[in-house]
């Protein structure tokens, strides 16, 4: 792995000096550190909250919410990955040679080595491996399952299409309309 700034040569030198006392930070903007011996990503919220459940338009969801987020912050220590081959996607996501990383879980089946976003954006929505294509959603990777990687490019910010769909993000699901007309549709709806 090197950055921009930093060659093979002195990122494998900072590593090599990192200590539990002096860790090395690898990115900015994504507290992940490594101190020696392991990788550990810092201040990592809570596995078990269910943002899809929550509603809106109450007001105690909010503070139930809020309540249940801030008493799960944690360190976890990240298995098996490569500190080498590690790179930020964006400020949630991290890969390696062998996995993809989302707030310091390790998501299976997904493969680290092919895995990338489909712009330089950092509110990307649209990811993808050799083997699927992924949409953020409630701040989780979620399978696109009729997308074929191969042919999946992303033509706006919440719209993608591939050699058989057209793909649009609309609040927390996902439209396939099957021709232009019917994709003309949807982006009425929109707009309306």
């Amino acid at each position: 792995m090197k950055t921009n700034r930093m060659m093979e040569k002195d990122f494998q030198e900072h590593l090599s000096k990192a200590t539990p006392s002096k860790p090395f930070l690898f990115f900015n903007r994504v507290n992940c550190i490594y101190d020696g011996s392991k990788i550990i990503w810092r201040g990592c919220p809570p596995e078990n909250v269910d943002k899809s459940n929550l509603d809106l338009n109450a007001l105690q969801s909010h503070s139930d919410f809020t309540i249940d987020f801030m008493k799960g912050y944690e360190d976890r220590i990240l298995e098996d990955v490569d500190p080498f081959s590690l790179r930020k996607i964006n400020w949630r996501l991290l890969a390696d040679v062998r996995y993809v990383i989302q707030d310091g879980i390790i998501l299976k089946g997904i493969d680290g080595a092919s895995f990338r976003s489909l712009s330089k954006s950092p509110s990307e929505i649209f990811f993808k491996d050799k083997k699927a294509v992924y949409v953020e959603k409630f701040g989780k990777l979620k399978k696109i399952d009729n997308a074929d990687p191969e042919t999946f490019e992303k033509i706006g910010f919440s719209y993608a299409k591939d050699k058989n769909h057209f793909f649009v993000k609309m609040s927390n699901f996902l439209v396939y309309p099957k021709t232009i007309r019917s994709m003309y549709a949807v982006f009425c709806m929109m707009i309306l």
